[in-house]
């Protein structure tokens, strides 16, 4: 362990033994007027650092499901445009036919980007890493096939 570390390990043993003293003088009615403020400062970002605890972990799963709806509503617009595409081979001109094949080409390797970037950084959860892997592999197979 490195000398900071350490020092992290000491001072958090130290606050608490601390904080446990002066709780329990409070509760026998000996703590005097700034130790019982020192107490209930303590208590009370303890409390502000749960909550916001809390709230970051309901962020977090908020902004994954978020994420996770991008890439199926993106997967389903590429699939669009990949069925739109197949029909045009047969009705349209050839111009039409690249248009829709670069735009599949445009948006599929923005998404796996995006994708990539997500699981490499953990944005997303276990149970949507393993769905965007999935996506990642549908729109690899939309990009390289025809029909």
């Amino acid at each position: 362990m490195t000398k900071k570390e350490v020092l992290r390990k000491v001072w958090s043993v130290f606050f608490w033994l601390w904080l446990s003293l002066i709780t329990a003088k409070f509760l026998l009615g000996k703590a005097d007027t700034f130790s019982t403020v020192c107490m209930f400062l303590c208590y009370s970002v303890l409390a502000l650092e749960l909550i916001l605890s809390i709230v970051l972990k309901i962020v977090k799963f908020i902004m994954s499901y978020i994420l996770y709806k991008t890439y199926t509503d993106g997967l389903t617009y590429l699939k669009a445009v990949h069925k739109e595409r197949y029909k045009l081979y047969f009705t349209e001109s050839k111009e039409k036919v690249e248009e829709y094949s670069a735009e599949i080409e445009r948006y599929g390797t923005a998404m796996l980007e995006a994708g990539e970037r997500a699981i490499s950084n953990n944005l997303l959860s276990q149970k949507y890493t393993q769905r965007v892997q999935e996506i990642l592999e549908q729109t690899k197979k939309l990009m390289t096939t025809v029909n």
